[in-house]
């Protein structure tokens, strides 16, 4: 169960050093593990050392009073308009990690810390006392006793890839990457990420130019989600997976035109413009200046604004238009990035492609790579597509998204699926609906009889119903879970979120406070700004929301108030 508090505050976040800074002035034994940015734009996991042991939160920031409002109601301090939130799971390590963070940046930032769990605003003060008695009561790692649970560390990493880098001495494993060698120019492969849970892996496809500093941005899609390591599917899964979706993709990337053209086809929404800019680089190092220059002139026109050109456009094109200054400051980059990382005896010195003659730049391309030999491809059978006819419906333990599809992973018999349901175990129904629509409805209790953690850290939870309608234009997300002050057999609709799935951009949200009887509504379907509502919540609402929980593979009914409910509630129908 993820846990969660935030930091309110206004202005500027400081760099992640200042950060350190102030842990360290307040005794906090914890520190951030790449130091080197402000925490502006961070977003997702901010790795950490705590105790001289490997650990990390989510952290995001939400700007705007109405987000300010939503964690602390309207009468926030008004000098407060954005919002700092650091979330993790049932680790130790990873609370403490939260706690003493929150309380350092508050401090930093002249803010307040809520804390979630007991809905409470606490000053400076006491947010520091809260993460020194958190740390008392905490035993350092050397007074507890070690356990061998499989996790996310770079030693359990090694060992999931073993079989693999005994197979294939064209890939080697430094920390958390696994990618092919040697390297000249760009280092190609795998990057197995932090998350939030000590046993859970984020799976990257990445290309990293040796240029970028080690702790830079890597280019690259994530596959798949909640990569769970003592899932007895993980490991065949991971191979597969690792084969088709990674080592498939950048083995084909010999050339600065194929990084090009890979930056295009896998760019990051969160990190648009550094891949545009980033792909102007790449053309020039080609030696594609032509294409280069059009492909800036592109982006220059696309970021224009009553008339006025994009000044950080014009100064990317200032700093890779001399070609030779411009290699000779990225050899040295590399030659820093080479030491950083320690990769000398992996490294191929080489001159960048348009530096040689046209008929001579081969010699300067990455190694090509085949992902054959590989290890037997027993994770395909772990994976299905959703169902397709009316009324057809199937049972798994998860899913995911590929190319705008839904992926079923580890299909269930409807006998597994009805005894996880009766034993409350995590499991996913996908349903074809007879307006065609695809639903999906995700039983989470975060229990599963595989999971070898200690029970206190596992804390099964009453079953909660995390709800997907998949349209053609839309996808609908809808929190349902125990009512309220009631028959726990009683569920409630707490929340939507309603996505475009040709831009994935949120156009509408609304959340049911039952609690104070509120319905706020978040509108931004149409031009110019978000239009805020809050109101009561009326009877027909109310009565439309709250409903019995579905009996195992009932959901006629929950789909048909959910539609009710978007529809009262303002949004209208879904296409």
């Amino acid at each position: 169960m993820a846990e969660e508090t935030h930091v309110l505050f206004g202005g500027k976040l400081p760099g992640k050093g200042a950060l350190n800074r102030a842990m360290k002035e307040l005794g906090f034994p914890l520190a951030i593990t790449s130091a080197t940015r402000s925490l502006e734009g961070h977003s997702g996991y901010l790795p950490m050392i705590v105790r001289r042991e490997e650990s990390g939160v989510e952290f995001d920031t939400f700007d705007g009073r109405a987000a300010v409002e939503e964690f602390a109601g309207k009468d926030a301090d008004p000098r407060f308009h954005r919002s700092a939130s650091f979330r993790w799971g049932g680790d130790e390590n990873e609370m403490l990690a939260g706690l003493c963070a929150a309380a350092a940046l508050a401090r930093l930032v002249e803010g307040l810390v809520l804390d979630e769990a007991q809905n409470q605003l606490l000053t400076v003060d006491q947010a520091i006392e809260r993460a020194r008695e958190s740390l008392k009561m905490v035993l350092p790692p050397q007074k507890k006793p070690r356990d061998n649970l499989p996790s996310n560390r770079p030693a359990d990493i090694k060992r999931y890839l073993k079989p693999l880098l005994h197979e294939r001495d064209d890939l080697v494993l430094v920390g958390r990457f696994l990618f092919i060698r040697p390297v000249r120019h760009l280092i190609r492969g795998a990057f197995f990420d932090h998350t939030g849970e000590r046993v859970q892996l984020a799976l990257q496809r990445s290309v990293k130019p040796l240029y970028h500093a080690p702790d830079g941005i890597s280019f690259g899609s994530y596959v798949g989600t909640g990569w769970v390591v003592w899932q007895p599917h993980f490991r065949p899964l991971l191979m597969t997976r690792l084969a088709r979706d990674v080592f498939a993709r950048v083995g084909r990337i010999t050339t600065f035109g194929d990084f090009a053209e890979y930056l295009s086809a896998d760019e990051d929404r969160r990190h648009a413009r550094a891949y545009q800019l980033e792909r102007v680089t790449a053309l020039q190092l080609a030696g594609e200046e032509d294409r280069a220059a059009a492909c800036l002139e592109q982006l220059q026109r696309a970021a224009e604004t009553d008339g006025r050109r994009d000044q950080a456009v014009d100064e990317h094109w200032k700093l890779v238009a001399d070609v030779g200054a411009l290699c000779e400051r990225l050899r040295r980059r590399e030659v820093e990035t080479i030491k950083t990382m320690k990769l000398d005896h992996l490294w191929e010195s080489s001159p960048f492609p348009v530096e040689l003659p046209a008929a001579e730049r081969a010699k300067a391309a990455e190694p090509s790579f085949s992902v054959l030999p590989w290890l037997p491809d027993t994770g395909s059978t772990l994976m299905r597509s959703a169902p397709d006819h009316a009324g057809e419906t199937i049972f798994a333990k998860s899913f995911y998204w590929e190319a705008g599809k839904i992926v079923l992973l580890a299909p269930l018999t409807l006998a597994e699926a009805e005894e996880r349901h009766r034993e409350a175990e995590d499991y996913v129904l996908a349903a074809r609906l007879p307006d065609g629509f695809l639903m999906t409805i995700a039983h989470s209790t975060s229990w599963d009889r595989n999971d070898p953690r200690p029970l206190e850290l596992i804390r099964p939870l009453r079953p909660k119903l995390h709800v997907h309608v998949h349209t053609p234009a839309h996808t609908l997300y809808t929190d349902t879970y125990a009512a309220p002050h009631g028959d726990p057999e009683l569920l409630a609709v707490w929340s939507f979120t309603v996505h475009n799935r040709l831009n994935v951009n949120s156009e509408w949200y609304a959340f049911l406070n039952f609690q104070n009887g509120e319905l706020g509504v978040h509108d931004s379907r149409n031009p110019g700004p978000t239009v805020s509502t809050r109101t009561a919540i009326w009877p027909a609402l109310r009565d439309v929301a709250l409903y019995p929980r579905p009996k195992f593979g009932e959901y006629a009914d929950m789909y048909a108030r959910i539609r009710s409910v978007l529809r009262i509630a303002g949004h209208g129908e879904l296409t």
